[in-house]
């Protein structure tokens, strides 16, 4: 047997199909497989209905995220909400930032090249100048002539038969009357004349500015009393008795009036600072962008402010109160920078220390329950201290006080050792000589509220103003602040006691005219003959 026989034997046919079987098997299989096509193309266009529908939502979800991011960011800086509204997240944020700008802008003050430096604030050298132009439509209520009377030089005789130079000028100037509560103007006619010895040419005495006393008293008035800004100033002034005013001599104005109040302020402090009894406060101010202070010490009889700059330290606190001896009481809040005064020579506020026991109640638990305690106390207290301004019985306050004493000792014993008030029933401890010096003490009071009304009005500028803007624009805000707590105490004018401060101190800026030389000659002469005679 051959190989190709034996290999034919070997392969197995296969058996013979029918034609038309496999001809239905194969229709069958295709009617199958195009259903299975039907179903999968109804399974994708489903899935791509899906698909499509969870695009539209994710554009929709995207949108609504960034409305809410958009929302989420929105604070005092990018859109009309106050500073009030803003987080406590934003607002850290933003004083970090303005941390940040002050250390910059500081160290590239330091950097910056003289030459290149930042201009101030305010009309730059150079300037186009802008002159006050009389005007001629204004009828004065006063009319003076001044015609002078001898040449400064020669010191001949000016009569009238001197020839006039030219024709007299007339400069008026604008005043407001605090005693006839009146706007007034006075013309003055000044007359040039020339020196028949020595020629030269003479003028009548003008006077020292075109603003009054009262004028400045009144500006000052409306910027501190009022706190009226310098261009609502400049309106009103001129709307209402035709007096114009650049915005540079509105606050020239407050400068003359702020060196007008120096004196008074210097005696006032000195009486502060004798007094027996203090209240002080101190809050938060602003100047050109930075942190600054106000504190105020009020006594009996006087009321001062004082602005610093960065932040108020104990020697700032030393300088306003003055020294404190063995008799003198300081009426405070339990603020850091009092806690080097004795505690006998103190008295902490009852009204900032019931305020500390509303918010150790608010934060529950055992807390709360103290806090109430101590906040029930408090109020005992006061009912014992207006039983005491009604009928003047120290011995029976001082009854009514010892109950008020054990028990809230016993409290804050109770809260030092307790995990979560400690800190601050030690620190209550710690003055809790200085809480009862009211009880022993004739003058002194449980409260520091005559500080804190005093300190009111100042807050409002504060709140109005936002800032100040300069270092006398901060001595003109404690000076004007402490005439109106003064005058507000003694029942006094304030625009006739401004007016007058202002009268006294131009009157002490007035200069004697410079002397002529022969003048200078006599008295060297006078000089020499004192000295050859000695």
């Amino acid at each position: 047997m051959s190989a190709a026989d034996a290999i034919r034997g070997a392969v197995v046919w296969p058996a013979e199909i029918d034609p038309k079987e496999q001809t239905r098997q194969l229709g069958a299989e295709y009617a199958a497989l195009r259903i299975a096509l039907a179903d999968e193309r109804k399974v994708s266009e489903r899935l791509w209905d899906v698909a499509l529908d969870q695009q539209e939502r994710l554009a929709e979800l995207e949108s609504l995220v960034g409305k809410l991011r958009v929302k989420a960011g929105t604070n005092s800086s990018n859109s009309s909400l106050p500073p009030s509204s803003d987080k406590p997240a934003d607002r850290a944020q933003a004083a970090k930032e303005r941390r940040k700008r002050r250390r910059n802008g500081s160290a590239a003050a330091i950097l910056r090249d003289p030459d290149t430096a930042r201009r101030k604030v305010g009309a730059q050298p150079g300037h186009p100048g802008h002159c006050r132009v009389v005007d001629t439509s204004v009828r004065p209520d006063e009319l003076v002539v001044t015609r002078p009377e001898s040449c400064p030089r020669c010191k001949a005789a000016l009569d009238a038969t001197a020839p006039m130079f030219e024709e007299p000028k007339l400069e008026l100037v604008y005043d407001f009357d605090p005693f006839e509560r009146r706007f007034k103007t006075t013309g003055y006619f000044r007359h040039s004349v020339k020196c028949p010895d020595c020629k030269r040419v003479v003028f009548g005495k003008a006077p020292s500015s075109p603003f009054g006393d009262g004028l400045v008293a009144l500006v000052a008035a409306l910027r501190g009393r009022l706190r009226v800004g310098l261009p609502e100033i400049i309106v009103f002034l001129d709307d209402c008795a035709g007096i114009h005013l650049s915005l540079g001599a509105a606050a020239k104005l407050c400068q003359i009036a702020s060196a007008a109040m120096a004196k008074s302020q210097g005696e006032l402090l000195a009486i502060a600072q004798a007094a027996e009894v203090v209240y002080t406060d101190e809050t938060s101010w602003r100047n050109e962008g930075s942190r600054a202070w106000l504190m105020t010490v009020a006594s009996q009889d006087a009321v001062v402010f004082r602005i610093g700059p960065g932040s108020c330290h104990t020697a700032d606190v030393d300088a306003l109160i003055g020294e404190v001896g063995p008799e003198r009481v300081v009426v405070s809040d339990r603020g850091p920078i009092f806690d080097h005064l004795s505690v006998a020579n103190r008295q902490v506020c009852h009204c900032h220390l019931a305020r500390n026991f509303k918010k150790l109640e608010s934060y529950g638990g055992a807390s709360a329950v103290r806090g109430s305690a101590l906040l029930a106390q408090e109020r005992e207290l006061f009912r014992a201290w207006h039983a005491f301004r009604n009928d003047g019985d120290r011995e029976a306050l001082q009854a009514m006080l010892a109950p008020v004493q054990t028990e809230m000792r016993r409290l804050l014993d109770e809260g030092s050792r307790s995990l979560g008030d400690w800190e601050f029933s030690r620190g209550v401890l710690k003055v809790w000589d200085a809480l009862w010096t009211f009880a022993r003490r004739d003058g002194v009071e449980p409260t520091n509220n005559i500080a804190e009304r005093a300190l009111r009005h100042a807050v409002l500028w504060r709140q109005n103003m936002l800032e100040t803007k300069s270092g006398w624009g901060c001595q003109f805000v404690e000076r004007i602040e402490t005439l109106i707590a003064d005058c507000k105490l003694h029942g006094r004018n304030l625009l006739q006691v401004l007016t007058l401060a202002v009268t006294h101190w131009r009157a002490a800026q007035s200069r004697r005219p410079r002397p002529t030389k022969l003048e200078m000659q006599a008295r060297q002469a006078a000089i020499s003959a004192a000295a050859a005679s000695a």
